[in-house]
């Protein structure tokens, strides 16, 4: 079967989306903004992601494994949970940086490619550490999500900052997932992936250290996080690894988190 993906309703206004930065040098131009929802192969939206770019037809773009060139994208990935159960994306505040335990987080990449379609930003440049992605409107029948971003990258510290309105682009999971934002997503419909060593390190260390730690059920071997696509399990990995750096900090923390 062909693969599709489109755009629901067109997101930018006259004088478009009110956001800029520089990371590593590099200008935030946005041309586009857009949004998909994530699932967890059985029907259930359990994320988004965010994309802005200086490109144009963006939506079907991403169904393919290779970036163009020369090309600017900047995505935001969106969890909320609850006693470990991965939820429907909705309006609210989106920590970047946060811990597994948080009730709604978000991840950062900014992605420049070079003339071969390759990120030129350093790995340690190019994720955001800190800040918040805060969603003021959302609607999934008219295909739009209202946002304000406010993130620090990098270990530089660079800044992104604004608001706009992003666009639905329908684009079912699994594909998302095998296109070049998530290279290495699952293969067919339903698949998962497997559960992160970041993650396996932070359910044992984190288990060790608490008596009751039924709430990080979605980052266990069979939890949610792997069953949900790359885009959701990317999330979970980053979560897990700022968790994890932090209960090794305490200088209580039990041989298990030091391994």
């Amino acid at each position: 079967m062909t693969k599709t993906a489109w755009v629901l309703a067109v997101g930018l206004s006259a004088c478009g989306p009110q956001v800029s930065g520089r990371v590593s040098g590099y200008e935030l131009d946005v041309n586009e903004a857009l949004f998909a929802t994530v699932d967890d192969g059985k029907g259930a939206m359990v994320g988004a992601v965010v994309v802005l770019t200086d490109q144009v037809g963006t939506c079907a773009s991403l169904l393919g494994t290779k970036a163009p060139p020369n090309a600017m994208y900047t995505t935001f990935t969106l969890t909320r949970q609850a006693d470990g159960k991965l939820l429907s994306p909705d309006v609210g505040d989106y920590v970047l940086g946060a811990t597994t335990t948080a009730a709604a987080a978000a991840t950062g990449v900014f992605i420049r490619t070079d003339g071969n379609g390759t990120n030129a930003i350093p790995s340690a440049n190019r994720g955001a550490l800190s800040g918040l992605v805060r969603v003021t409107g959302l609607s999934l029948d008219r295909g739009t999500m209202n946002l304000s971003v406010d993130a620090k990258f990098g270990v530089q510290g660079d800044a992104i900052a604004g608001s706009l309105r992003a666009s639905r682009c329908i684009i079912d999971t699994p594909s998302l997932t095998r296109g070049f934002l998530f290279a290495g997503g699952p293969g067919p419909q339903g698949a998962g992936v497997s559960q992160s060593a970041d993650c396996a390190d932070f359910v044992a260390c984190y288990t060790a250290t608490q008596t009751s730690p039924s709430n990080i059920d979605a980052y266990r071997s069979n939890g949610s996080c792997w069953s949900s696509g790359q885009a959701t399990a990317d999330a979970c990995t980053s979560a897990c690894r700022t968790a994890l750096t932090s209960l090794r900090a305490s200088p209580y923390a039990p041989a298990v988190c030091l391994q």
